[in-house]
């Protein structure tokens, strides 16, 4: 819990990592809630909330893979489409390049290592 509360005051976000560790915590303590509903542990199981709303927005953000979803945001939505399409323009470009110069290249494939073309 002092991990968390480090990361709320350090930071204006929450990594998705840390969401995704947050998400598994707060399925689980639902999970046990639920298993507990009758016997000796109702009463210590009882005293902790479902946090269901928090759940459902965690999912609506982040995939399966912690990755934030391009849907997260409007404003990321758009800059991950705006990016999308900056990369096709220059994929575009380059292979607009090696079709006019085929004499300067041994091979007409585009290809991407590490964020660059190769």
């Amino acid at each position: 819990m002092n991990e968390l509360r480090t990361a709320l005051t350090a930071y204006s976000y929450l990594p998705a990592e840390t969401l995704h560790l947050l998400h598994l915590f707060l399925v689980h303590l639902r999970t046990m809630k639920n298993r507990y509903k009758e016997g000796r542990l109702k009463e210590y199981f009882n005293k902790f909330h479902d946090h269901n709303e928090l759940i459902t927005e965690i999912d609506s953000k982040i995939d399966e893979n912690n990755e934030i979803k391009n849907d997260a945001s409007p404003v990321l939505n758009k800059i991950r489409m705006r990016k999308k399409t900056l990369h096709n323009q220059i994929r575009t470009i380059l292979k607009g390049i090696l079709e006019a110069q085929t004499h300067l290249f041994t091979e007409a494939n585009i290809v991407e290592r590490n964020g660059r073309y190769v």
